[in-house]
């Protein structure tokens, strides 16, 4: 019974993921790990989360499941139809009053996500945070 189970699961999976549309659909992506790009350090080694509202809103959340961001989406550059295939869409974005930039990128079996949050004036140097993903769920 387990087996079938588990076989209904592999077989399944795929054809749920297929259908979803980042621009559409509310998704959650698991991370392995959190870099911060400018220092190079490991903030996280897995159990956070990101989710994207569709093309309305993305969430950064730890592993307690507590929300750490919230970024708006302004503007959506790309499409990509099916989060299962290669794909990357950009999402232009807000939060607390800076401007930035998210990429979802699939290239075979990887999958990242990019952040790049500019600062206030005079600061040099963005926030760039690099996510590691392992998978990706409906909501």
């Amino acid at each position: 019974m387990m087996k079938t189970i588990i076989l209904l699961f592999i077989v399944w999976v795929p054809f749920l993921l297929q259908a979803q549309n980042i621009t559409s659909a509310t998704l959650s992506w698991q991370v392995t790990s959190v870099t911060d790009v400018n220092t190079g350090d490991i903030l996280s080694t897995g159990g956070d989360q990101i989710i994207s509202h569709a093309n309305k809103s993305v969430e950064w959340k730890d592993s307690q499941g507590n929300v750490k961001y919230t970024y708006t989406v302004n503007t959506v550059n790309g499409t990509w139809s099916n989060v299962s295939n290669n794909g990357s869409v950009i999402y232009q974005i807000t939060a607390n009053g800076k401007v930035g930039t998210i990429a979802f990128v699939r290239s075979g079996s990887e999958i990242t996500i990019r952040i790049l949050l500019l600062k206030e004036d005079g600061e040099d140097i963005p926030d760039m945070y690099e996510f590691k993903i392992t998978g990706i769920t409906t909501r």
